[in-house]
């Protein structure tokens, strides 16, 4: 799982500083350069380890590309969520090849004074991979979805993401607090985080009428709800790998 751990990682890495920068080719250049310095410090560089590391890259690169040209054109969200689906799918399939993490990174988690001496550099890898993809990256997939089932309009025009301010940076927030909660065993709390959710946000959602561009209810519900299905699913994802990991 050490090399599933490296595509998240520079999945995230690349995601966040296609956020920084506004601009497409940086991230095809960071993401493989991740991948690399990722594998250095782990020491992946046994057999098995190569040709997962070359699929790394390249569904990194596919990523952002193929997602760049749906955040632009508005369409073919399928195609870069395949690709996220297709890569994470088939690296776990084949983890079997790729070496436990070691190397520097193994070092530093033995010698570093934190509460993760019972953590494997495996499992260290995996979190680091999973936080960060719950940042810019989850976003990301969060709109694709919503824009492959029609719940986002065309750019330039009204969206009913309009009328639920600051769900960005809450669903980030959200899926750190949900992943927080369940590595650490707190399956009950994370789900009261889920139906609190809900309960903040119905006033708003019962608030609203027909109006804002014609951006009514029925658009504003359904954002909302594949959106944040979406979002949770994710966060579950993250702890699903993490508790997987050994």
């Amino acid at each position: 799982m050490s090399v599933v751990a490296v595509l998240l990682t520079a999945l995230g890495v690349a995601d966040l500083c296609r956020r920084a920068v506004l601009a497409t080719w940086p991230p095809l250049l960071i993401g493989p350069v991740v991948v690399l310095v990722c594998a250095g410090l782990s020491a992946l560089w046994h057999g098995g380890d190569i040709p997962l590391l070359v699929l790394a890259a390249a569904a990194v690169v596919a990523w952002e590309w193929l997602r760049a040209r749906s955040e632009l054109s508005g369409r073919r969200q399928g195609a870069p969520l395949a690709v996220f689906v297709g890569a994470l799918a088939l690296l776990i399939v084949l983890s079997g090849w790729s070496s436990p993490a070691n190397g520097v990174a193994a070092r530093w988690s033995a010698w570093v004074h934190l509460p993760l001496s019972h953590v494997t550099p495996n499992r260290l890898l995996m979190l680091v991979g999973v936080v960060l993809v719950q940042l810019a990256t989850a976003n990301q997939l969060v709109r694709l979805v919503l824009g492959s089932v029609g719940a986002v309009r065309p750019t330039g025009e009204p969206q009913p993401s309009d009328r639920l301010k600051g769900g960005r940076l809450l669903g980030q927030m959200e899926r750190l607090l949900i992943l927080s909660l369940g590595v650490a065993g707190q399956v009950a709390a994370a789900s009261a985080v889920v139906a609190a959710k809900g309960i903040i946000r119905f006033p708003e959602l019962n608030a609203q009428t027909k109006g804002n561009g014609g951006v009514g209810i029925d658009e504003v519900t359904e954002y909302f709800l594949v959106g944040s299905f979406t979002s949770w699913l994710l966060a579950m994802g993250g702890i699903g790998l993490v508790v997987a990991t050994r």
